[in-house]
């Protein structure tokens, strides 16, 4: 008890001493730079217009872009209804598009290995589906890429709370991972 008693006469005498001093604010240079670092420095999203471009030279490309689109926009409004039929539709066509002549072998390739991946959540719910979609759309974007030309112009989006990309057409960020939780999260990437 005495000890105890002790210590405290010693914080109490010492604490006048740890006390901080005030600071005196200091006048801002408005032209003043911060220095820069680390990845916590935002950087301007590119526009749609800037990254897009058109897309499919290719027949079977373009419909498969059809279906994968309709996918997309399923999603991103939590239609599980809808985002069933379009990976059912695209699967149905990946399966013939895996015989076209016209699109190159690794083209065809990424074909073949679109369609395993959609025959394993062909019945899927939105959970599943939007696990795939990530995958699907990381095969998707070589084989749009290899298949450019056509009418419709489509960019690369990018969603950092789930790291995960996917195609769309249009300009204004439509997320088909978060849905409606927060369907504007996004940047278009180059």
């Amino acid at each position: 008890m005495r000890l105890t008693g002790l210590i405290c006469v010693a914080l109490l005498a010492v604490a006048p001493a740890c006390k901080q001093k005030e600071k005196k604010a200091r006048p801002v240079d408005a032209t003043a730079t911060l220095p820069v670092t680390g990845p916590a420095v935002a950087t301007p999203s590119p526009s749609f217009d800037a990254v897009a471009w058109d897309c499919c030279g290719n027949p079977s490309a373009s419909v498969l872009l059809e279906h994968y689109l309709k996918m997309e926009k399923a999603l991103a409004t939590e239609n599980a209804f809808e985002a069933r039929r379009s990976a059912q539709a695209m699967l149905q066509f990946a399966g013939a598009a895996t015989q076209d002549g016209a699109l190159s072998s690794s083209s065809r390739k990424l074909v073949m290995r679109i369609q395993a991946l959609l025959e394993t959540v062909k019945e899927g719910e939105l959970p599943a589906l939007r696990d795939a979609f990530d995958d699907l759309s990381n095969l998707m974007v070589p084989l749009l890429q290899a298949n450019r030309g056509g009418n419709t112009r489509i960019a690369v989006a990018w969603c950092a709370r789930n790291n995960a990309n996917w195609i769309q057409d249009g300009a204004i960020i439509a997320n088909p991972y978060l849905g409606a939780n927060d369907r504007g999260c996004g940047v278009f990437r180059p």
